[in-house]
C-alpha cells in the first residue's frame, strides 16, 4: 500500500509540472532566482546534508545538484511550505507559483570504503559552503578554497567546485586544525552569484519528452520494487541491519544491535539515522537508549 502512495505522489508532481508548463503562458523559466546559497554539512555521525536557499520569482526553477541526492530524502519548500520537486539528469526542477524563499534539502549519497567516506561536489558555478562538525576529520580539502574559518567548534570552508571530499569520523576536535588552516589560507568574501539553468519556452516540447521519460523510469522502478528487488540507496550493511532487526521480531535496542553486528557505535548510528530518514525504521528514545522499530514489512 505504501508503494502505491509513493507512485501516486510522484505522478501528482509530474501532473503539476505539466500543468504549469502548458497552461500558464506568462511563465518564465530562466533567471528567476537570486543569491543561491549552497551549504553542505557533514554531521558528527558522518551523514552529509545539503541545504540550498535562494529567492525565486514565478516560473520553473531549475538548478544542477551540487551532490548526488538520496531521492527519498529530497524536499523543497517555498516560504516554509512544502512544494513539488523533480530530480532528473542531475538537475532539480521546482514549479514556482508565487515569489518567495525557496529551500531544497536532502541527504547526500556517500560511499564508504576502508573506513573512509567520500562524495563528489559537482561544478554548479557558485561557491559552496562546507561545514565539518567537530567529530569529522577531512582527509582531502578542495583545491580552490575561497575562505576557511572555525565556527562553533566546526570547520567551515568556502570553495569553488568541483571537488572530491573524503573524510573519517573521530572524537577529536578539529578546532586546532581549522585555526592552522586559517593562518595559512587567505580569507575572501563568499561569492553569492546565482547559477540558474532555465528552459526557453520554445523548448517546451523537449521538456515534455523529459517528463515522459522520467515517468517511464519511475514506473519501471516502482515495478522493480514491487518484485522485491534491491533499492540503490541501500548497501549490504544497511540490508544486514534491517534483516537483523526483523529476525529479532522487528524491535530491538540499539545497544543490543551493536553487540550483535559488531559495528562501531558511530558507524551504526549513521546507518540507523539514514534508515530512519528513508522510512525503514523508527527511533524511539527510552531513557538514554534508543529502541529501533521496523516500519516496513517489505525489505530489499
Amino acid at each position: 500500500m505504501e508503494h502505491y502512495r509513493d507512485a501516486v505522489k510522484t505522478l501528482v508532481i509530474l501532473v503539476v509540472l505539466c500543468l504549469i508548463l502548458f497552461s500558464i503562458p506568462t511563465l518564465t523559466t530562466s533567471d528567476n532566482a537570486t543569491n543561491v546559497e549552497i551549504t553542505i554539512t557533514i554531521t558528527n555521525e558522518g551523514t552529509v546534508v545539503v541545504d540550498i536557499k535562494t529567492y525565486v520569482d514565478v516560473g520553473l526553477f531549475s538548478l544542477k545538484a551540487p551532490a548526488e541526492p538520496i531521492i527519498p530524502t529530497l524536499k523543497a519548500y517555498i516560504n516554509n511550505n512544502e512544494t513539488a520537486i523533480v530530480y532528473t539528469n542531475n538537475t532539480f526542477y521546482v514549479p514556482i507559483s508565487e515569489p518567495g524563499e525557496l529551500e531544497i534539502t536532502y541527504l547526500v549519497n556517500t560511499t564508504f570504503k576502508d573506513n573512509i567516506y567520500s562524495f563528489k561536489v559537482y561544478d554548479v558555478d557558485v561557491d559552496v559552503i562546507l561545514i565539518a562538525r567537530p567529530n569529522i576529520i577531512l582527509l582531502s580539502i578542495p583545491s580552490a578554497i575561497e575562505q576557511v574559518r572555525a565556527e562553533d567548534s566546526s570547520l567551515v570552508i568556502v570553495f569553488k567546485p568541483p571537488t572530491l571530499i573524503e573524510y573519517t569520523i573521530s572524537i577529536k576536535s578539529i578546532e586546532t586544525v581549522s585555526e592552522a588552516l586559517s593562518e595559512t589560507l587567505a580569507q575572501t568574501p563568499v561569492n553569492k552569484d546565482s547559477w540558474i539553468a532555465g528552459f526557453p519556452r520554445e523548448h517546451i516540447f523537449i521538456i515534455a519528452l523529459v517528463i515522459i521519460a522520467l515517468t517511464t523510469i519511475l514506473v519501471w522502478g516502482f515495478v522493480r520494487r514491487r518484485k522485491g528487488l534491491s533499492l540503490e540507496e541501500l548497501d549490504e550493511t544497511d540490508k544486514l541491519i534491517l534483516k537483523t532487526i526483523k529476525n529479532y521480531g522487528g524491535n530491538i535496542m540499539q545497544s543490543q544491535l551493536q553487540r550483535s553486528l559488531g559495528l562501531p557505535k558511530a558507524t551504526l548510528w549513521r546507518r540507523v539515522n539514514k534508515l530512519a530518514k528513508l522510512g525503514y525504521l523508527e527511533i524511539i528514545k527510552e531513557g538514554k537508549s534508543n529502541r529501533l522499530v521496523l516500519k516496513k514489512k517489505h525489505l530489499p
